[in-house]
This record gives structure tokens, C-alpha cells and sequence, in this order.
């Protein structure tokens, strides 16, 4: 995918080196009353590394972070729904609580 850039993100692909931002992301939301309406995320660095790598290998994961210092705030899913004519995805995102109200998730979006 080409990176995107609005007027504060940069959303790219995921790469290796988002491995421990992730995991600090991951840790965050299984510490709020969301994660039970989710599956469980990993959380140790080996499986945060593995779901990095993962995640780096297609287009449906895109990390987000901020144009001003590239530091990684979340990420937005693009999830393809099965069957849908014209074809259509389920849109999702998730942010480090302290990017959370600052409208963020809409312009990544």
C-alpha cells in the first residue's frame, strides 16, 4: 500500500521495527472493559513480534502515527466483507488511550 498522509497522521504499513509499540497498545487495551467483546491480543514481545510480522505482510492492518514526529499512535483494520457486491470492508481502529478524544481515529479513518 502507499503511505497516506493527512494534515497530523502518517498511515502506513506495518513494519518489524512497530513490534514494541504495539505490544505497549496491545497491553493497554487488555487492560479495559473492551477487550472482553475481543478475542484476546498476544501480549508477551515473541508474540507481539510475530503479529508485527504478520500484520507487515498485507494491506488490511495500517499503522497510524503522527506526521509531526512518526511516533506510532494505533492502528486502523480494513477488513473485507465476504460476499459484498460491490466489495466492502469493515472499518476498525485502535489507539493509545492518550491519543484517544483528540481526533485522530476520525482523520486516520
Amino acid at each position: 500500500m502507499k503511505t497516506i498522509e493527512t494534515e497530523r497522521l502518517i498511515i502506513r504499513n506495518f513494519n518489524t521495527d512497530d513490534s514494541r509499540a504495539l505490544r505497549e497498545l496491545t497491553i493497554q487495551f487488555e487492560a479495559t472493559s473492551y477487550a472482553i467483546f475481543d478475542h484476546k491480543w498476544p501480549t508477551t514481545p515473541e508474540e507481539c513480534k510475530d503479529l508485527t510480522e504478520w500484520l507487515a505482510s498485507g494491506d488490511d492492518y495500517l499503522a497510524v502515527c503522527l506526521k509531526k514526529t512518526g511516533q506510532f499512535l494505533g492502528f486502523v483494520s480494513l477488513n473485507p466483507m465476504q460476499g459484498s457486491d460491490p466489495p466492502e470492508v469493515s472499518l476498525g481502529y485502535r489507539l493509545k488511550s492518550e491519543f484517544q478524544g483528540q481526533g485522530y481515529a476520525i482523520e486516520a479513518c
